[in-house]
């Protein structure tokens, strides 16, 4: 995509660009670019980055509930979760028009660069993802993303 990655800690991101160390970011949502708006002049919308937090708990202690006690946990955190993923996506529109009006340039990628930037995070990223979080949640992942644009 003509991009030149270089790993940086996060927490050094915003410094980075004000120095010119760096001309770009990606791995944040829109709220990230609106908190870094003062040394950024665009935001490219490559829609492989939504926060949403998960709701973990110790294997130990998931064990020792009930089948009935599971059951409520699943269905509370899958109502939460789901309700999360509804306002951020909501969240994230009304942060692209705050963009624009702090002078940001928000560039949509076309069809044909979705599609190239899709194939190549599956192609390398996944599977390095499935090192980390394993085959079951990739697998999720992998039912539930959208097709690559042709």
């Amino acid at each position: 995509m003509g991009f030149d990655i270089v790993p940086l800690p996060y927490s050094e991101a915003f410094t980075a660009l004000q120095l010119g160390t760096v001309d770009a970011f990606t791995g944040g949502n829109n709220d990230i670019y609106l908190e870094y708006r003062d040394v950024i002049d665009y935001a490219v919308q490559t829609r492989d980055h939504l926060d949403i937090q998960p709701i973990a708990i110790n294997l130990q202690l998931w064990e020792s509930l009930s089948a009935a006690d599971q059951k409520v946990l699943e269905e509370a955190a899958g109502a939460t979760l789901n309700w999360h993923w509804d306002s951020l996506v909501e969240r994230d529109e009304k942060v692209k028009i705050e963009l624009e009006e702090a002078g940001i340039e928000v560039i949509n990628l076309t069809p044909e660069e979705m599609g190239a930037f899709a194939k190549l995070v599956r192609e390398v990223e996944w599977p390095y993802e499935e090192t980390v979080i394993g085959k079951i949640l990739m697998d999720k992942v992998r039912a539930t993303a959208e097709p690559i644009p042709e």
